[in-house]
């Protein structure tokens, strides 16, 4: 192979004396260069989005979370089914709670779903609507295989900020998951976010 250099020119990618959208490398990996990349204008180098920020664009990735204040003891329970197809369900959970908390993470577990709750699609402008739902639960007979059990938590001024927990998971397909959230403090302020994107 020649000593090439890369150029931008007007937005595309040039070998030196070449052809734009060329395989020019067989180092570590090759490299195949694509005439369609976004280029910086200023340094050159090539605009990459973020896996997640990606999926956004595709209009696959969803979002759904409540906050609420909590007394000592009370719990909040809700139950999350992944679909039964090839669709797989990437999600992360964030909590933030204002005192002491508790968080379970339960496969499989035997209940009865209440209510579905919101789920927004993260790009306003899609379609698309999530395969994947999220309810309240009404009855429980077994919690099923636990997964996670996170205990933690202070209070003071700090704490809402502090106390923070994230879960990343690919949900089982066509299962169910249980989350129970804990509160051991009083009057303390918890804020639940799932947010997740599916692909087949």
């Amino acid at each position: 192979m020649m000593n090439s250099i890369l150029k931008v020119v007007r937005g595309f990618v040039r070998l030196r004396g070449g052809t734009d959208g060329s395989l020019i490398g067989n180092l570590a990996n090759r490299l195949l260069v694509d005439a369609n990349l976004n280029f910086d204008d200023v340094s050159g180098g090539i605009i990459i989005a973020d896996i997640i920020h990606q999926r956004i664009h595709e209009g696959i990735s969803y979002v759904s979370g409540q906050s609420a204040i909590y007394g000592n003891s009370e719990e909040r329970e809700f139950c999350i089914t992944a679909p039964d197809t090839t669709t797989r369900v990437h999600m992360r959970l964030t909590f933030r709670f204002g005192g002491r908390y508790l968080i379970e993470l339960f496969e499989n577990p035997t209940l009865v779903e209440g209510s579905a709750l919101g789920i927004l699609n993260r790009d306003r402008n899609s379609s698309n609507t999530a395969t994947t739902t999220i309810k309240n639960v009404t009855s429980i007979t077994s919690d099923g295989d636990s997964l996670i059990s996170e205990y933690g938590g202070s209070t003071g001024s700090s704490a809402a900020r502090a106390n923070q927990e994230n879960i990343e998971i690919i949900l089982k397909q066509n299962e169910q998951y249980l989350i129970r959230i804990t509160s051991n403090d009083p009057s303390n302020r918890i804020v639940w976010q799932l947010n997740w994107y599916e692909v087949v």
